[in-house]
């Protein structure tokens, strides 16, 4: 079984901004900044058939370059202990394009 998700890699330079948020939470084991990414859909566990499947036709999406600009950040989960930060990104629509093309493959 192979766990999936849908991801953007970032750019060297975001990574790097946001290597400099990584401080200041006692315990925490940080990433490394070469696995930032903008997560676009969790899939999760998959055979390895399927897996082809998903890849073959992930392949075939295509949109041209845009740009996206950082908005915020967070944790989760809200109410305990946080394991997971996170760092979002403004409204945008080439990005809703992309999430819809995902999402419809």
């Amino acid at each position: 079984m192979v766990r999936l998700f849908v991801a953007i890699s970032l750019p060297d330079p975001v990574k790097q901004d946001l290597l400099l948020l990584s401080y200041g939470l006692p315990g925490a084991r940080w990433v490394a900044p070469g696995n930032f990414h903008l997560n676009l859909r969790f899939i999760g566990e998959v055979d390895e058939g399927k897996y082809q499947d998903i890849r073959d036709s992930l392949a075939e999406v295509r949109l041209e370059p845009f740009e996206l600009s950082l908005k915020g950040t967070g944790f989760f989960p809200p109410k305990q202990q946080p394991h997971t930060l996170w760092a979002g990104v403004e409204k945008n629509e080439s990005l809703t394009i992309l999430h819809n093309r995902v999402e419809s493959t």
